[in-house]
């Protein structure tokens, strides 16, 4: 079983960049050949991919999106045809496809317009794929003024169609980066971020069974209303440390104690089964679950000579956080009339910013009764 990754504006190409070199196995034909689609709106990092001498299906403009979610919608809506003629023949190479997961930043225009209308129209053509949205999320104070209003129209249209949002932090990331390395930049925060979720993409076992993406979207997100995940791993020579390490994330993702988890899966690798007795209950203590979920966690091994280490996933409320800083920037401007002609020219009124508003309201309520 395959899935097809699609990596959509410059932050999601790049990493597909990253992953044509080590193609996961997830993403594999029989014949080798990677299911990637690469769709940008400026030519310059698509032609990156040539230089790879590698044949994937690509999508490229000779303009971007000027990083305004609204032409990015605007774009998408101009080149529908196309791209859903791009998508539906990649699909009909696989032999047993199992989902979609798309990688894209929800700061710029091409990741949060486009991905957003590309995770629709999956979801309504293919209901019975899994779709799943790797979304970075881009550091608080960046160099886009409108990225506040990317973010909230993305996340609100994100909840309604897609299976799983998996959030990763650029803060977060570069915070891991700097410890664990000299040399910092963009390269250096794509490799974590890889990293973090390779395991997922490879061939994993859980105990006892066999592990699915089903599986994970199963023991993750249990519920339609709550599906933002964040993920972590440290793969040092030390276990112990790599365990003491993710402990502290979990620790500080639930903002030690303050935040609940609804559920959490930890992931080693190394050369022989684990004994998880060691330090589940270190892990469940971290979590801090809710207690209506009457199986909150698991611990699935993967097998591997050379590399140890431990991946961690969890969804917790610790999203609402986020939602609420972003969301009040976003207020912020919104009351003031800042920068919504770049929407409007594009067919976003004050209307569907206030839906969009009501969509987060609607997040952060979920959590919060969730987990209260």
């Amino acid at each position: 079983m395959t899935c097809i990754g699609i990596f959509v504006g410059q932050c999601g190409v790049s990493i597909g960049l990253k992953l044509i070199d080590d193609t996961p196995t997830a993403f594999l034909a029989h014949t080798g050949h990677p299911h990637f689609i690469f769709i940008d709106t400026e030519i310059k990092v698509i032609n990156k991919l040539y230089e790879k001498n590698v044949v994937c299906p690509t999508f490229k403009m000779a303009s971007g999106c000027a990083g305004c979610y609204a032409k990015g919608t605007a774009v998408y809506r101009e080149n529908e045809a196309v791209l859903e003629a791009l998508i539906t023949k990649e699909l009909e190479r696989v032999d047993c496809c199992t989902g979609f997961i798309i990688f894209h930043s929800i700061c710029g225009g091409t990741g949060s317009g486009v991905g957003s209308e590309l995770t629709k129209f999956l979801k309504s053509s293919f209901p019975t794929l899994f779709v799943i949205n790797v979304v970075i999320i881009p550091f608080s104070t960046g160099e886009n003024p409108i990225q506040s209003y990317n973010y909230i129209h993305t996340l609100s249209h994100l909840q309604i169609n897609s299976d799983m949002i998996i959030y990763v932090d650029n803060l977060e990331i570069s915070n891991i980066c700097h410890k664990s390395s000299k040399k910092f930049g963009m390269d250096a925060l794509n490799n974590q971020i890889i990293q973090d979720l390779r395991i997922l993409f490879d061939k994993v076992h859980s105990i006892p069974n066999r592990f699915t993406f089903s599986e994970f979207l199963k023991s993750l997100s249990p519920l339609p209303s709550t599906k933002f995940v964040c993920m972590t791993s440290r793969f040092w020579h030390d276990q112990s440390a790599n365990i003491d390490s993710c402990l502290r994330f979990v620790k500080e993702k639930t903002r030690y104690g303050k935040d609940k988890s609804i559920s959490g899966v930890v992931m080693t690798t190394s050369s022989k089964v684990p004994d998880f007795d060691k330090y589940s209950s270190r892990f469940s203590k971290a979590f801090n679950f809710v207690e209506w979920n009457p199986f909150p966690d698991e611990y699935w091994f993967v097998k591997h000579n050379k590399n140890q280490g431990i991946n961690v996933a969890v969804n917790s409320s610790a999203i609402r956080n986020s939602l609420d800083d972003v969301s009040q920037v976003a207020k912020l401007k919104f009351d003031v009339s800042a920068y919504l002609h770049c929407y409007e020219k594009y067919g976003i009124g004050k209307n569907d910013f206030i839906a969009a508003f009501e969509g987060i309201k609607s997040i952060q309520n979920d959590y919060y009764y969730m987990c209260k």
